[in-house]
C-alpha cells in the first residue's frame, strides 16, 4: 500500500493534466493506513505524539471555516467582492446561486462534533473519539455532496451545461475552446469520431458545431475557424459553426 501511494503521488506530480481517474486510487491506500496505524492505537502499540495532534487539529480547523465560510460568503457576496481581483472569478461570483445563512449549521455541527471527539482523543478514550470523527467526517461528506456540490456546478460550469442540453441533438457536436473539459462528452453525447470531426475547418459537412470558451480568452479564438457568436453567459461564450 505504501509503494501504490508513492506510485500514484509521483504521477500526479508528473502528469500536467491532473484527473480524478487515477488519483482517486489513493483512497485505497490512504484508508488501508490509516486503519491500520489506527488498529496499532488501539492495541496499544503507538501512542499518539503532540505532532498527530496538531496535524488533526489543524484539519479539523480549516474544515470547520471552510464549511461555515462558504455559506456565510455566499450569502453575503458584497463583502468579500471587494477582496478578489481575478477577473474570472468576479465574472462568476455575478451567477445567482441561492446561499442561505442557515447553511452555516453544517459546518457549526461538525465544529461541535470534532471538538468532542478532539477532547475524547487526550482522555484517552480513543475508540469513541475514533467513532464519533468517523460519524461526523461521512455526515459532512454527505452534505458537501446534497447541498454544496450543486451549487459549485452552477459556478464552474452551470451555463455551459444548460448550453449542451438546450442544443443536443443527433446532428449537434460540441467541443471546448481555450479550456479543458469533458462535460461534453456527457451531456453534449459527443463521441470521438465527432470531435475528429469537428476541428476540420470550414465547416463543409452541413451538422451543427457548438463551441464554448471563457468569456476572457474570446478575443484569442483564431479569425479562420469561422466562428459565428451566439451569446454570452455567466463568464462563457458559445459559438456555432
Amino acid at each position: 500500500m505504501v509503494a501504490c501511494l508513492i506510485v500514484i503521488v509521483i504521477i500526479f506530480t508528473i502528469l500536467k493534466s491532473k484527473v480524478i481517474n487515477y488519483t482517486s486510487v489513493a483512497y485505497f491506500p490512504i484508508t488501508y493506513l490509516a486503519t491500520y496505524n489506527i488498529h496499532r492505537i488501539f492495541k496499544g502499540e503507538i501512542k499518539w505524539t503532540w505532532l498527530e495532534y496538531l496535524v488533526l487539529i489543524s484539519i479539523g480547523v480549516f474544515w470547520s471555516i471552510v464549511l461555515i465560510g462558504i455559506p456565510f460568503s455566499g450569502a453575503h457576496i458584497d463583502i468579500i467582492q471587494p477582496f478578489i481581483r481575478e477577473p474570472n472569478i468576479i465574472e462568476l461570483l455575478k451567477i445567482k446561486v441561492q446561499w442561505q445563512e442557515w447553511e452555516m449549521v453544517f459546518g457549526i455541527a461538525f465544529a461541535f462534533f470534532f471538538l468532542v471527539s478532539l477532547v475524547l482523543f487526550f482522555l484517552k478514550k480513543n475508540i469513541a473519539a475514533v467513532l464519533i470523527l468517523f460519524l461526523s467526517s461521512g455526515y459532512i461528506i454527505q452534505i458537501l455532496s446534497i447541498y454544496f456540490v450543486p451549487k459549485f456546478e452552477k459556478y464552474w460550469q452551470g451555463s455551459m451545461i444548460e448550453f449542451y442540453q438546450t442544443n443536443k441533438n443527433p446532428d449537434a457536436n460540441f467541443a471546448p475552446l481555450n479550456h479543458k473539459s469533458c462535460a461534453h462528452l456527457f451531456y453534449g453525447r459527443t463521441t470521438k469520431t465527432q470531435i475528429e470531426t469537428i476541428d476540420t475547418l470550414p465547416n463543409t459537412t452541413g451538422r451543427e458545431f457548438y463551441y464554448t470558451s471563457p468569456k476572457y480568452s474570446q478575443d484569442s479564438i483564431p479569425a479562420n475557424y469561422h466562428l459565428t457568436k451566439l451569446y454570452e453567459k455567466d463568464g462563457y461564450v458559445f459559438w456555432t459553426k
